[in-house]
C-alpha cells in the first residue's frame, strides 16, 4: 500500500471520516473542493461569487469547473448545479 491509502485505510478504521476513494468514488469522481464549488453553484452563486467565499481566484474556481465538466461528463454549470442538488449537495430552496 501507499502512505496515503495506508492513512485512510486506519482513519477509517477508528472511524475519524470516510476515506477520500470511497468518498471521490460515491461524489463522481470530485474532490472535496470541487464538491464545493458545486454547492455554491447550486446556490445560484457566479464563479467571481465562489471564488470570494471560497478565497481563491477566479481563475481557481474556472478550473475547478473545467474538471468538474470533464468528470462527471456534463456541458454546463447548470447541469452541475442540477448534479448537486440531485446528489444532496445542496438543498431545494422552499418557495
Amino acid at each position: 500500500m501507499e502512505l496515503d491509502q495506508v492513512l485512510e485505510y486506519a482513519l477509517a478504521e477508528f472511524g475519524q471520516g470516510e476515506p477520500k476513494v470511497k468518498a471521490k468514488e460515491r461524489w463522481g469522481g470530485l474532490t472535496e473542493r470541487e464538491r464545493e464549488v458545486a454547492t455554491l453553484m447550486a446556490q445560484g452563486k457566479s464563479n467571481r461569487e465562489i471564488a470570494e467565499a471560497m478565497t481563491v481566484g477566479l481563475k481557481t474556481v474556472e478550473t475547478y469547473v473545467t474538471r468538474m465538466l470533464d468528470k462527471l461528463g456534463l456541458d454546463s454549470r447548470l447541469q452541475i448545479a442540477l448534479w448537486a442538488l440531485e446528489n444532496g449537495l445542496a438543498k431545494k430552496e422552499e418557495t
